[in-house]
């Protein structure tokens, strides 16, 4: 929380703009805290709605649409603004991030490649929140798996040396 909270108000000073506290929670239980710290700094975006969970820009993302929606013409966003925008129109605007898009391209080819990822996206990542350790994996898996945390759609957690699922 630590991290969003400091990213939220570096974006309120630099855009002279007061948001209530509870939007920057709101933010960070949506995303899972998932944020690149200097992305929103400049206003960059990545995110997506299908998945709308855990993509590592996800905080970015929120805030851009913050400010190119919620903070125009206005010197502070209330929480109500937050929740009625985030209700009625954060995923629909979130499905059109350009990282997701191509996750999703990827994933709806029909190669015997992209089949096989699915599979495996499908059979081991998914059922298991709690992630799927590397050594439990063939070569070849681990291979999908490196392709599938490249585009985003797993993480590989080092210290445990497991992959997770980046989406749900």
């Amino acid at each position: 929380m630590q991290d969003t909270t400091s990213l939220f108000a570096d974006y309120q000073k630099a855009r002279h703009i007061a948001l209530d506290d509870r939007i920057v929670e709101d933010i960070h239980t949506r995303t899972a805290g998932y944020c690149l710290i200097e992305s929103l700094k400049t206003i960059s975006a990545d995110c997506s709605l299908i998945w709308f969970a855990r993509h590592p820009s996800l905080v970015n993302l929120c805030g851009r649409l913050l400010d190119e929606t919620l903070r125009v013409d206005k010197s502070s966003v209330t929480y109500e603004d937050w929740l009625r925008y985030a209700t009625f129109r954060l995923e629909a605007d979130a499905a059109d991030w350009p990282t997701m898009q191509k996750l999703m391209n990827v994933l709806k080819g029909s190669s015997s490649d992209v089949v096989e990822m699915r599979a495996l996206l499908y059979r081991r990542f998914l059922p298991n929140a709690e992630g799927v350790p590397r050594s439990t994996l063939s070569a070849h898996e681990n291979d999908i798996a490196r392709f599938l945390t490249a585009e985003g759609a797993l993480r590989y957690e080092v210290g445990e040396a497991k992959y997770s699922v980046c989406f749900s």
